[in-house]
């Protein structure tokens, strides 16, 4: 581990002692069977146009399913375009606004539970991936700002807004702690998020708890939990 590594993780333990002497709650994560249209999370309504993001998450997504399918974490789409924003994963992480897209070059569909953050700033064209805490892609992406008044989808890729499911798209596996923030969060935030699934920063565009729940999808209590 790098200093300026040490450092990042040592102020993310600082923010997870601080959320533990608060007994921070922690929420329900999702179980998703897969290969079906009937499971997902809806959240509707952006209040204003996004100049900058950031998207945090927990997954675990089994290594055989991604072979026939490309489950999608989360989606953003408008009445312009379905695609302002897509976070999915093949055997690694990607990425797209619109018809512009990057990847994270580690596997991360193993079995295994992983956190990732996406982040991407409209003033430098600068789109970068986490995964675990640690920063795993940085790639030059211009494009515009992300209009406010779309639909956000877990676990489904939206093809028409809110809708224009696929099989071939749908989540397996667990998701939890889906936020999303109109900012870049600092690297020891991102640091924090990555090792306990608690919440805690809540996503002030989305949290996890404002999408409503479709099909079959079960709550479970995750074991990286505070406390667990």
């Amino acid at each position: 581990m790098s200093k300026i590594e040490f450092v990042i993780f040592a102020l993310a333990a600082v923010l997870v002692k601080e959320c533990r002497s608060q007994q921070c709650p922690c929420n329900d994560g999702l179980n998703f069977v897969g290969d079906n249209v009937d499971e997902y999370g809806i959240s509707r309504g952006l209040e204003k146009s996004l100049t900058a993001v950031t998207a945090c998450f927990w997954m675990n997504i089994p290594a055989s399913y991604v072979k026939t399918h490309s489950p999608t974490i989360l989606s953003y789409a408008t009445s312009y375009a379905d695609n302002e924003i897509i976070i999915w994963v093949t055997s690694t992480l990607k990425v797209a606004r619109r018809s512009i897209w990057a990847e994270s070059p580690n596997v991360v569909a193993d079995g295994k539970n992983h956190h990732a953050c996406v982040t991407w700033d409209l003033s430098t064209g600068w789109i970068k991936m986490y995964v675990d805490g640690i920063k795993k892609a940085k790639i030059f992406r211009p494009t515009s700002f992300i209009p406010a008044g779309g639909t956000w989808i877990i676990g489904q890729d939206q093809d028409r807004l809110g809708g224009g499911f696929a099989k071939r798209d749908s989540m397996k596996g667990f998701l939890a702690e889906v936020n999303v923030w109109d900012r870049i969060l600092c690297s020891y935030e991102i640091a924090a998020l990555a090792v306990s699934c608690g919440p805690l920063m809540k996503g002030n565009v989305k949290a996890h708890n404002d999408f409503d729940i479709k099909g079959g999808v079960e709550t479970f209590k995750p074991a990286c939990c505070l406390g667990n």
